[in-house]
């Protein structure tokens, strides 16, 4: 009886040491980044879009069309791509980067657990590469915890979560290589995104839109962008930011940037060398133009310098564009003045650029009138035609100096096509904080382009 008795003790006791011993190595394994996908890992899906493009061929053949100068035969085809998103709220919102979605004829999400919705685009910031969807499903699905990127700290370990290659849900881990990394973005379009955040988890094709998460769970960024000739060198939006976006797009399907009533350029300052790289001159933003009915009108003159919106240094008029972005349009703007020897801070309050009155701002600071016009009898006709002509030219004026003349045509300001008044009034207030406009226009048989500074 005895003996048996211990073997029953001994037996219980090693069926306990087996029992113990997974859930040891579990607790090892299951590490902080493990329980941070875990957390985030839901509301991460998989885009998919179509769109419907025409492409033009010869005989089948886009090599004929090459070699041969006939008119070529045209289609229209199916382009698909791919990508990732991340659900942001309880209304099934997914933030995602604008060049996914971008043109999408059709939009479909395919979530964690494999379900597949349709999603329509609510909107998308080009400059910023922010777009949001909702996905059409009548139950909340799983959603992030959005944090923040502002306490980031260089070589904390973040994760991405995304879709390359369509591979679903892919992990891949890193740190934070760095922090307010610019990047040139757009094919030569000029477009800056600022403070970027820099990683070298692996972010592939299809990985952009998805969420970088740190080892809470928390987004603190979406996956944008990588350098083709570097390797390890991902880039993401800092979540503070794209959320503020999103408001706007959730709000009023568009990005509404505040507008101060003032123009500025980068000016260079060859007086001052920075001190690590003395051979480098040193730039600034200098306001070149202030409306007279606009917002800063009584705070700000022209040739004034801005070294600082808020905390943040600026050195360049378009990083101070894409600053504007973080405020509302009817935010309180700190603003550093420097006005010869004199530092001023001020605060203006912003507000939506207004649109009606775009004509009217653009005879104020570029000196011409513009409006739809009807070719045939040669005066102002609102609708009846997709033509957009020059009515006033201001004497001595920008305009009048650039050489712009009565009756000239409007066909490009910028990096927008003018067709319609609408258009006009779009494009001016989009060139508004800057300098000048770059002009394409039609004076009778002839196509010229230039600037207005």
């Amino acid at each position: 009886m005895l003996l048996v008795l211990t073997m029953a003790i001994a037996v219980s006791l090693f069926s306990g040491s087996l029992a113990e011993e997974p859930l040891s190595a579990r607790s090892v394994r299951e590490t902080p980044a493990v329980m941070a996908v875990r957390a985030a890992r839901d509301a991460v899906v998989n885009i998919s879009t179509e769109r419907i493009v025409e492409r033009s061929y010869l005989f089948g053949d886009e090599m004929f069309e090459r070699l041969f100068r006939h008119a070529p035969l045209r289609r229209t085809e199916k382009e698909t791509n791919l990508g990732s998103g991340v659900i942001i709220d309880n209304k099934n919102h997914v933030l995602t980067n604008a060049h996914v979605v971008r043109k999408a004829s059709r939009i479909s999400i395919k979530t964690a657990d494999g379900n597949v919705f349709e999603a329509k685009l609510i909107g998308w910031d080009v400059r910023s590469d922010i777009a949001v969807l909702e996905i059409d499903s009548k139950e909340p699905l799983p959603h992030a915890k959005i944090g923040t990127a502002k306490d980031l700290m260089i070589a904390e370990t973040v994760i991405a979560i995304g879709n390359p290659y369509g591979y679903s849900h892919t992990v891949t881990t890193g740190v934070v290589s760095a922090i307010n990394r610019d990047m040139e973005v757009g094919s030569g379009q000029g477009e800056v995104l600022y403070d970027l955040i820099q990683t070298d988890a692996a972010i592939n094709p299809g990985n952009s839109g998805g969420p970088l998460i740190n080892l809470a769970g928390e987004v603190v960024g979406i996956n944008t962008a990588i350098l083709d000739a570097a390797e390890g060198m991902g880039f993401a939006t800092p979540i503070d930011r794209a959320m503020r976006v999103v408001e706007d797009l959730i709000s009023y399907g568009e990005v509404h940037i505040p507008w101060l009533g003032i123009s500025t350029e980068t000016m260079e300052m060859p007086e001052i060398r920075s001190i690590s790289t003395p051979d480098e001159e040193v730039t600034a933003v200098v306001v070149t133009f202030v409306f007279g009915q606009g917002p800063a009108n009584g705070f700000i003159e022209t040739g004034d310098l801005i070294p600082k919106i808020g905390d943040t240094k600026i050195s360049n008029a378009r990083e101070f564009r894409s600053r504007l972005k973080d405020y509302k349009a009817t935010d309180e703007i700190p603003l550093t003045i420097n006005r010869g020897d004199k530092s001023l801070q001020v605060r203006i309050r912003a507000t939506k650029f207004p649109l009606d009155q775009a004509q009217l701002l653009c005879y104020e600071w570029l000196g011409f009138w513009a409006d739809e016009i009807d070719l045939n009898a040669n005066r102002p006709s609102p609708g009846k035609n997709p033509f957009i002509a020059v009515v006033k030219v201001r004497k001595k004026s920008p305009a009048d100096k650039a050489g712009l003349q009565e009756k000239d045509l409007l066909l490009q300001i910028n990096d927008s096509t003018i067709h319609t008044l609408d258009e006009f009034q779009k494009a001016i207030m989009s060139a508004s904080g800057r300098g000048g406009i770059y002009i394409e226009i039609r004076r009778g048989a002839l196509y010229l382009r230039g600037t207005i500074p």
